[in-house]
């Protein structure tokens, strides 16, 4: 379902968690390639941003302390 999602979709967004950056998945989705916009928290270490910054069409970098008010 996800790939097909994916394959359908006119724009693909990955938000992530920087603490799983180092981590294997289980299962693989989808290639770098097909990723269009990356999303992920400002614990992302140095060496990661920069292959992020190099690989990645777009990226956001967010901080991880921001908390929306009520």
């Amino acid at each position: 379902v996800s790939r097909a999602m994916i394959a359908s979709a006119q724009r693909t967004i990955l938000l992530a968690d920087s603490g799983k950056c180092d981590n294997n998945a289980f299962v693989r989705i989808a290639g770098w390639a097909a990723i269009d916009h990356v999303i992920v928290d400002d614990g992302l270490p140095l060496k990661a941003r920069t292959w992020v910054g190099r690989n990645v069409r777009a990226h956001t970098l967010v901080s991880a302390n921001d908390k929306e008010k009520p």
